[in-house]
């Protein structure tokens, strides 16, 4: 530590040292060798704990009402309202909008979303390909013009909506938890 004026002292804590959080006693001797050593209480040490900073909030909000299941060979319409976040005064709408799917077959594939004007202010809309049979699964992502802005509606580039496409009514497809490899690559 050392001294700013009078009795005031001040050190500073290593940025690599800056993380969780870190216990400390202050020890002072006088100039005849007299130490007191000082905590929070007699046995209990001062504590400051870092926190790291908060996530910065994603560009855009959605709102998806994804459909559980499909006759096969019918094209799976998607539909979103994308705008930005709700802690912005003027309203926005993204450059660009897109579906990135993966078909039963695994491979990862995208469609561009056209403006939907019955969506309301940010109505999207895209039509997927129909499928024989078997689970297909969704994401819908919103970027700027240049793409250095993007979103995921799942919030994740892991999470994935899951759709059927069966004849009769089953169980939900199951989980995926995969980025896409057709993420721009500002989000990868």
């Amino acid at each position: 530590m050392h001294r700013v004026e009078g009795d005031t002292y001040e050190a500073t804590i290593p940025a690599d040292r800056a993380h969780g959080t870190l216990e400390y006693r202050i020890a002072a001797r006088d100039r005849h060798g007299v130490q007191t050593v000082q905590g929070e209480a007699k046995d209990k040490w001062f504590s400051v704990t870092f926190k790291p900073p908060a996530p910065s909030e994603p560009p855009f909000a959605f709102a998806v009402n994804p459909p559980r299941r499909i006759p096969p060979g019918s094209p799976i319409s998607v539909r979103a309202q994308i705008t930005g976040p709700a802690s912005t005064e003027d309203v926005v709408v993204p450059d660009r909008a897109r579906v990135l799917y993966r078909g039963p077959d695994g491979r990862d594939e995208s469609v561009d979303m056209k403006p939907d004007p019955t969506g309301g202010l940010g109505g999207f809309k895209a039509d997927l390909p129909g499928h024989a049979s078997g689970p297909v699964y969704f994401q819908v992502l919103a970027c700027d013009a240049l793409e250095s802005r993007c979103a995921l509606d799942t919030g994740d580039k892991r999470k994935w909506h899951a759709v059927s496409i069966a004849k009769t009514p089953g169980p939900p497809p199951p989980a995926l938890d995969s980025p896409s490899t057709k993420l721009p690559s500002t989000m990868q």
